[in-house]
């Protein structure tokens, strides 16, 4: 489902640089996608390769969450304009991490936890 949404297969690796994209633009595989969109500053707090970028970009995980949640603040803007991009940013970080590490899951490390729980530990 991920990579049907995305567009790219979600990943445990952190992203790369950063770069510069609108806000409407979609996640780019391989960089930094955490925080705002808009021109990279690396001395931002919240833009995309911004402090908190860099910091969180060190999660495992959190970079292909980040991707799934541009693509959604991204079509809501399609949808429904600014106030719904606004207005659903904050609560669509939870749908959006709950359908990228389950994506994570899928494979080996699902394996890996379903041989841990049969074992009774």
């Amino acid at each position: 489902m991920y990579n049907g949404v995305v567009q790219f297969d979600s990943s445990w690796d952190k992203g790369g640089e950063a770069v510069n994209k609108l806000d409407t633009s979609m996640p780019v595989q391989g960089a930094n996608n955490i925080g705002t969109a808009g021109r990279v500053d690396p001395t931002s707090w919240f833009g995309e390769g911004g402090i908190v970028s860099r910091i969180a970009n060190n999660i495992p995980g959190v970079n292909a969450v980040a991707g799934m949640h541009d693509v959604f603040q991204v079509r809501l803007q399609e949808w429904g304009g600014v106030i719904a991009r606004n207005t659903v940013n904050i609560p669509g970080m939870i749908p959006a991490a709950a359908l990228t590490y389950s994506s994570l899951l899928e494979g080996p490390p699902s394996s890996v936890l379903t041989v841990y729980n049969a074992k009774g530990k």
